[in-house]
Formats: C-alpha cells, structure tokens, sequence
C-alpha cells in the first residue's frame, strides 16, 4: 500500500501482522517511521487530515492523528473502523464506524456524527450528490433496511436501528464541540 498525494504525504512501508510501519516525510522536518498497532477490523488506510496540516492512519481499524512536523500523537480514535468515504464538497472525510454509524471530520474538527444506524454492517454504499444511500443490516427480522444519509448534516433516514435517546456517539476526535 502506498500513497502518492504529495513529497509530504505519508506512505505505508510495511504491514507486520499486529502494527503498520509509516514513513511520513514533511517539508519542515526529515522523514520518520512510526509503528501503529491495529485495531479490531481488515482495514488499513492512511492519508491527509482535511485539515492538510495533520495525517490520519488507520490501522487495523484504528485510528490515529499524527502531527508529523512534532512526530507527535494527538490522538486515538475508532478501533473498528471499516472505511473512509471522501466527501469533496466539504473537503471531509466520512468513517464508517463498525458498520454501525458514520462520522465526518472536515478540516476544522468533527462536523458530525450520525445516529446508529445499523444492527451490524451496511451494503450497496453509493453516494449520489449529498446522500449517502444504502442497506442497514436488522438482526430482529434477518433482513437489509434501505437508510439515507445527508452528508452535510448527518442526519439519517430509515436504516434498521431504532432512534433513540442512546444513539449518538461519542466524539473519538476530543472536540470539545460534543
């Protein structure tokens, strides 16, 4: 795996069975290698915060926010994540949590976080405009649920969740915006 956005841009070097090996070059600094465990899930991504200042690794399903000109970790984040959808006109990433809810992050912060939506998983993902469209699984009745998500607010319609006071989640980014 390896990512070509820019000279900065960091670039996954190795894949050890528990941890992911980064280099991340930046213009300010000499390049470095950092070691991220993974998390719960398959899935490994890395790339740019959209805030084009900090880096995003996800490993293994966990995340990580990278200050690369201080080498630092600013936080933790996820642990299943299942995917990263870009959003361009908000210049936001979408993760899928679990395939239970999603979360965007956009370049000043958390812009939102949608309600589960899910018992376990989605499918047929497709983004058509604003709306992020497809199936949530219902575990009650063994069945798909079609659901719509406004990529611009979060909010959620359908899915095969029941709403409810317990249904929002907990911001893994630390803004103080909860």
């Amino acid at each position: 795996m390896e990512t070509h956005q820019s000279d900065s841009a960091p670039r996954a070097v190795a894949r050890i069975p528990r941890v992911i090996v980064i280099e991340v070059r930046s213009s300010e600094s000499e390049s470095w290698v950092g070691n991220f465990v993974r998390g719960m899930t398959r899935f490994d991504w890395v790339g740019m915060h959209p805030n084009e200042s900090d880096v995003l690794v996800v490993a293994g399903g966990q995340g990580y926010l990278i200050r690369p000109d201080t080498r630092s970790l600013a936080s933790t984040f996820g642990g299943e994540i299942e995917g990263v959808i870009q959003y361009e006109p908000r210049g936001a990433l979408v993760f899928n949590h679990e395939g239970l809810h999603f979360e965007s992050l956009g370049p000043d912060g958390v812009q939102w976080k949608s309600r589960r939506i899910s018992w376990d998983g989605f499918d047929d993902i497709v983004i058509r405009g604003s709306v992020l469209s497809g199936q949530a699984w219902d575990a009650l009745h063994d069945t798909w649920r079609p659901f719509r998500l406004d990529l611009d607010t979060g909010e959620v319609m359908g899915g095969a969740f029941p709403k409810g006071p317990l249904d929002r989640c907990r911001n893994p980014f630390g803004d103080a915006s909860e």
